[in-house]
């Protein structure tokens, strides 16, 4: 998956755990390793499905 906050890809990696009633997602960054608390109501924040995993931008 790819986080987008403001427009911009901040971070690249698989979902490892959601907690949906929560609004908030784990993910395995990809290159760092990092896991990562993404909370989706935030503004500007989404999460877009990616083709390949590539470090971020």
């Amino acid at each position: 998956m790819e986080v987008w906050i403001g427009g911009l890809i901040r971070h690249r990696g698989v979902v490892e755990e959601s907690a949906p009633t929560l609004g908030v997602v784990w993910i395995r960054e990809h290159g760092t390793g990092l896991r990562l608390l993404i909370d989706l109501g935030e503004p500007g924040v989404r999460l877009r499905r990616c083709d390949s995993p590539q470090a971020p931008r």
